[in-house]
């Protein structure tokens, strides 16, 4: 047996003599604990901060991929515009009335439309409607 154990006292109960170590130990662990929960925090940070990453990289990849089909839906739209005006020049190249063009126009697009495959169908097909008819007026009277 040890010295403490000897006298029947443990080294908390001591009367003092290892003081300065016990309060050293209980900083010691007080400090330990500390750093844990710092450790802990930093370990949630450095995941939240992959995570943010992630999401980052992704949505940056969605904008690359959201850019490049506005391009080409804005070329697409383009090609529809010059394609309903020269339709449209030619209607009034062979004295259509305004009404008849405008007419044979919607009849036209409305066709295409509806002969879309499913996969390559517009959402809002009524938007193009309205586009059309707005072009086919100003192509009509563009070419006057």
């Amino acid at each position: 047996m040890d010295e403490d154990g000897a006298r029947g006292q443990t080294w908390l109960e001591d009367d003092g003599a290892h003081e300065p170590e016990q309060r050293s130990i209980e900083r010691a662990m007080r400090a330990y604990a500390a750093f844990m929960r710092s450790a802990e925090r930093y370990q949630k940070a450095v995941a939240e901060y992959r995570r943010l990453r992630d999401a980052h990289e992704t949505m940056r990849g969605l904008l690359r991929e959201l850019a490049a089909h506005r391009e080409s839906a804005a070329s697409g739209r383009l090609e529809v515009r010059n394609a309903v005006r020269t339709y449209v020049h030619r209607l009034r190249g062979e004295d259509r009335a305004p009404e008849v063009a405008l007419r044979l126009l919607k009849r036209t697009v409305r066709t295409i439309v509806l002969a879309m495959p499913p996969q390559e169908a517009l959402r809002n097909p009524d938007e193009l409607f309205d586009d059309t008819v707005r072009w086919a007026i100003e192509a009509y009277y563009d070419a006057a």
